[in-house]
């Protein structure tokens, strides 16, 4: 098995860095590494990327930490009609403050933490998939209207 690294400028580090995708490995999928977002996703202070992959009517989203371990990986359907499926493929990532309620309440394992961030992922047809990070079980999360 060949190393797969892309490499990318990150500017808020404003060094190159080696995105290591070898652990991503999902048959079929392609992951979009133009459209990768860097941020503290997972609240340890560290900048973190995260990642959409496509796959035939399946859409992924990963979370690679910045202070090094095992990446996370969460799979969704492109299913209209269905909460937990997007409506068609989203196009980009986009980084928001971290916010430990939505309209329906707290959410579940969130804590506010000065440096973390949230991220959504949109496909412009439906409710946006809205991540933060559960600091109670250690992984990522989501919700949406």
């Amino acid at each position: 098995m060949h190393r797969l690294a892309i490499f990318f400028l990150m500017t808020s580090l404003s060094a190159a860095h080696a995105l290591d995708l070898s652990s991503l490995r999902k048959p079929g999928v392609i992951w979009h590494v133009k459209s990768a977002q860097t941020a503290d996703v997972n609240c340890d202070g560290r900048p973190d990327t995260i990642l959409l992959g496509t796959a035939r009517n399946r859409v992924w989203a990963a979370i690679i930490p910045g202070g090094g371990g095992k990446p996370q990986t969460m799979e969704f359907p492109v299913a209209p009609g269905f909460q937990g499926g997007f409506c068609g493929v989203p196009k980009r990532i986009n980084i928001e403050p971290l916010s430990c309620s939505s309209e329906d309440g707290p959410l579940d394992g969130s804590k506010p933490v000065r440096s973390c961030k949230a991220f959504s992922l949109d496909d412009g047809e439906c409710d946006p998939f809205n991540f933060y990070w559960d600091s109670r079980h250690k992984r990522m999360r989501w919700w949406r209207n």
